[in-house]
């Protein structure tokens, strides 16, 4: 029994850390937290805010492959650190808003994408790059 303890403690809080966080509700939460995921390289959890299709991930894919391999390690900690800067929020219709940020690292602005579908608010991310807004 002494040994089985531990092992029952490590399996109940790897169940509980499988849990994932709630999705946020509107667009703009949507955006935020994706944002956040990209700038902190919390791929898997942008991921899970995609829509998901074969241009997403690919786009999403691609900017992962370049933070990997080209982001030292100093830009990203700076980049977890960064404010995110919300200027404009465009509600295109009831299903589509466009988020113009940027970031206390980088003050380009920029636009983000975020589409209701099934009723769950999921971040357009090829659109980013596309330039078709």
């Amino acid at each position: 029994m002494g040994k089985l303890c531990p092992i029952l403690f490590c399996f109940a809080f790897l169940i509980g850390c499988s849990e994932e966080e709630p999705r946020p509700e509107d667009a703009l939460g949507t955006g935020r937290l994706f944002i956040r995921s990209l700038l902190d390289g919390e791929f898997k959890e942008a991921d899970r805010l995609l829509y998901q299709d074969s241009f997403n991930q690919v786009a999403l894919k691609e900017f992962e492959s370049v933070y990997r391999k080209r982001i030292s390690s100093k830009e990203k900690t700076a980049s977890k650190k960064a404010a995110i800067l919300i200027h404009q929020v465009e509600n295109v219709n009831d299903s589509v808003a466009i988020i113009y940020y940027s970031s206390s690292l980088q003050q380009q602005k920029k636009p983000l994408r975020i589409i209701r579908k099934n009723g769950i608010w999921q971040v357009d991310f090829y659109y980013a790059f596309s330039g078709n807004l």
